[in-house]
């Protein structure tokens, strides 16, 4: 899960908000993960609409194994923000990695490639559920828009070649 700063806040410097964000962002970067956790509960507790603080937050909790909470979290991050890439992203990996919901996880991945219609990664990892819920065709259809915008990409060479060999 990545850890986001949204660099077009810089502009929001007088921002106290930002401020005290970036404070906090800097236990995170200096490792303090107990500090940092305590710190963004408290921003996120006075500052619900933080968008950037919750994904974050979700980060923290998952790093330190609270699944549930990071959960939360990131929900919450995508729900205030419904249109940024790494908070939606952020929420599909869970629901693919740790809830084993590929159908949710495959609805949002759809709308990052709405945003966003040369993510490779996202091309791939659709490829990759469809193949695993036995949709062959239409992974191999997005294991090759990966390789129209990527034409030596190995991994979506090796998905398709894998493909026709269990045909």
């Amino acid at each position: 899960m990545a850890l986001y700063i949204k660099r077009d806040q810089i502009k929001n410097a007088g921002d106290e908000r930002w401020q005290i964000y970036q404070i906090i962002h800097q236990l995170i970067k200096d490792g303090k993960k107990a500090e940092a956790l305590m710190a963004l509960e408290r921003f996120v507790q006075a500052n619900p609409d933080y968008a950037v603080a919750q994904n974050n937050l979700g980060v923290l909790y998952f790093e330190v194994g609270d699944k549930k909470k990071a959960f939360a979290h990131y929900q919450k991050a995508a729900e205030i923000e419904p249109s940024n890439p790494i908070f939606l992203k952020n929420l599909a990996d869970y629901y693919l990695g740790e809830q084993c919901l590929m159908e949710e996880a495959m609805q949002i991945y759809l709308k990052l490639l709405s945003l966003n219609s040369e993510d490779v990664d996202t091309f791939l990892i659709i490829g990759n559920i469809a193949a695993a819920l036995g949709k062959k065709e239409d992974a191999a259809v997005f294991y090759n828009k990966v390789l129209e915008i990527e034409p030596w990409n190995l991994t979506a060479m090796d998905n398709l070649e894998a493909l026709q060999k269990a045909q």
